[in-house]
């Protein structure tokens, strides 16, 4: 495992994902852009965040200090060690890390990772293109919404799970309903689904959310009445 700085925070990455590319997209402010800026546009101090994808911690970090509190839910298994060092030498407090995936029907999936570590996934049915050779398979333990601690108290989603959005909106309506912002990072260019972020969208907006801003692939929602 290494590490490195990012602005003023201490980054760790295992060795496996550190590639030119990646920390090509780090260096220049590339890397989670859009939702770095959404988050520190639309979120504060009295939201409890539910984050989906919690990769490198580079946005848990940014959710713990503008938020109230974050729950990180990170699948890949390789990222425990490193996520768990980044929260600990930056001195949070106000995150929680749980390494599941969340899954209303199942017990147990197959997690995708690669050597690009945001292509990994549990969800896609295709191969990562280029990185689909690196490709190497965990059997990742599930959980439902309903039994992360505290789950009650979340009214705000981060989601971006590199092609896992649309099953995650599509099984978690009474979880979603209760919350009153959503930031959304849709991956259609992942999925084979040429309809992918129509349907993600669509179905946001039928849980009574509306579109505040757009940037890229990246989107924040907030209920009407909110």
């Amino acid at each position: 495992m290494k590490s490195f700085l990012y602005k003023n925070d201490k980054i760790f990455i295992p060795d496996r994902y550190d590639i030119p590319l990646i920390r090509e997209r780090i260096n220049s402010g590339v890397y989670e852009k859009e939702e770095l800026t959404l988050l520190n546009k639309y979120l504060d101090k009295k939201d409890y965040v539910l984050e989906i994808g919690g990769c490198l911690g580079i946005t848990t970090l940014e959710l713990s200090r503008k938020c109230k509190h974050v729950i990180c839910v990170e699948a890949n298994p390789e990222l425990k060690e490193s996520l768990r060092e980044t929260i600990k030498k930056n001195n949070v407090t106000n995150a929680d890390l749980i390494f599941k995936y969340i899954s209303e029907t199942l017990d147990t999936v197959t997690f995708q990772t690669y050597d690009f570590i945001v292509a990994g996934s549990a969800d896609r049915q295709d191969n990562a293109r280029e990185f689909s050779k690196t490709r190497i398979d965990y059997s990742v333990e599930c959980i439902k919404a309903k039994e992360i601690p505290n789950i009650s108290q979340v009214n705000c989603l981060n989601i971006d799970c590199e092609g896992g959005e649309l099953i995650f909106l599509e099984e978690n309506s009474q979880l979603i309903r209760r919350c009153n912002k959503m930031i959304v990072e849709t991956h259609q260019f992942l999925t084979e689904d040429k309809k992918f972020n129509q349907k993600c969208l669509s179905l946001i907006n039928n849980y009574g959310f509306v579109l505040v801003q757009s940037i890229g692939s990246t989107h924040f929602f907030k209920k009407e009445y909110s």
